[in-house]
This record gives structure tokens, sequence and C-alpha cells, in this order.
């Protein structure tokens, strides 16, 4: 096992379990509880690309002192707007250290387009491969 603290929690996974509004606060509100005293030395990043499994950003939370608040899969619509893309920024508690990136995942343009948000909101960017 590992000493790096990780968790993947979900209400459910049918609608009818996303819009149990109970659920949803018990899941949350257990989630800022347990976080809201945490404090460590991580970098804080999050990750834009691979599959919905994300395996090459697991392997880098269980390798390295970096912890990823969102993960922005490849899939993700081409027509993202830079405000949505801001939101994963000022979503995240921590201060976000950069932004990782699965550049073999990514189309060309997808690159480009999170290249160009990060230039202009001032947020380095590193691909996943330069993690060791």
């Amino acid at each position: 096992m590992t000493n790096i603290p990780c968790a993947f929690i979900e209400v459910g996974c049918s609608e009818k379990e996303w819009a149990d509004k109970k659920a949803c606060y018990v899941v949350a509100s257990s989630i800022l509880d347990c976080f809201s005293n945490f404090n460590s030395d991580f970098k804080c990043t999050f990750g834009v690309g691979g599959s919905h499994y994300a395996s090459e950003f697991s392997k880098i939370q269980l390798n390295s002192g970096i912890a990823i608040s969102h993960i922005l899969p490849k899939y993700f619509d081409d027509s993202l707007s830079i405000e949505t893309f801001n939101q994963l920024i000022s979503r995240t508690k921590e201060k976000l250290d950069f932004v990782l990136l699965d550049k073999q995942s990514l189309t060309k343009f997808q690159i480009n387009l999170i290249e160009s948000y990060c230039s202009k909101l001032g947020i380095s960017l590193i691909d996943v491969r330069s993690i060791n």
C-alpha cells in the first residue's frame, strides 16, 4: 500500500442516485469534513487527457508528491471555454501549482487549446511523461 492519501467517492452510478439531494449532501459534507484541516506538502494540479480510468494520473498520485484535484478526460468537448477551464482552477481548494497534461492521449487541437488557456491564465503546464 501507499502512504499517500487518495480517495474515489461517488454517490452512485445512475441518475436516480445523483438526484438524491440528501445522499449528495452527505457525501459532500463527509469529504469536506475529512479535508477541512488537511495540510500537506503535495503539489496541487489537475489533469487533462487520459481515459475515464486515468491510469497515467493514478500512477503519478501513487508515486509522487503530486495531488490531482480534477481530471478533464481526453473526450472533453473541443468547444471548452476558457471560463469553464478556469472553473477547474477556481474550484480547487488548494493553490494550483500547474496543469498536468497527458499529451499522448489528446489531439493537436486539444493540446493547443489547453496550452493557450494556461498561457492566458499564467499557469505552467507539465506533460505527465516528464514526472518521474
